[in-house]
């Protein structure tokens, strides 16, 4: 059976959260709260429009970091209230050449990363809440990244 905490059986105070804004593919849901595991995050929260947790993909994706860090799907605009109220920073990913890049970012202890659906990004009233705008810069001819793979670079970069 797969832990997931109810969404407030635990705190928002502190900590370095994954924050998962309507993600719909199952792979990448399991391999960036596998990703948060493995880089010592706190915990993933996922929006009620993200894929469903007990999906088989997510589990065998996940590799049983499950049982390693906090997790919770809710409504995450209570989530960015709790996390604005304790003054947690919030960082959403966009794909905004006008945004700051992630390697000019300053290391926190504390912090929301959101990652935002695979075709759509980020959603705009999840971006308004947001203390910075961040992305990844591109150097090739691809036109973004998988959203695991840019979670994943940031989440170490923060890590």
């Amino acid at each position: 059976m797969l832990p997931i905490n109810q969404p407030h059986s635990f705190s928002f105070k502190f900590g370095k959260w994954v924050i998962l804004d309507n993600l719909t593919d199952p792979g990448n849901v399991g391999t960036i709260i596998r990703t948060a595991d493995a880089a010592g995050f706190d915990g993933v929260i996922l929006s009620n429009q993200s894929v469903d947790l007990y999906n088989s993909k997510v589990q065998r994706s996940m590799q049983g970091s499950q049982f390693h860090l906090q997790i919770v799907q809710t409504d995450i605009e209570q989530v960015l209230l709790d996390f604005k109220n304790n003054g947690l920073p919030l960082y959403a990913s966009v794909l905004d050449k006008d945004a700051e890049i992630l390697y000019n970012c300053k290391a926190v202890s504390q912090l929301g990363l959101i990652i935002g659906n695979e075709a759509h990004g980020v959603s705009r009233q999840v971006q308004l809440e947001c203390d910075h705008k961040i992305y990844i810069p591109i150097k090739g001819k691809a036109e973004s990244l998988n959203a695991a793979v840019a979670a994943g670079i940031m989440i170490y970069y923060f890590s």
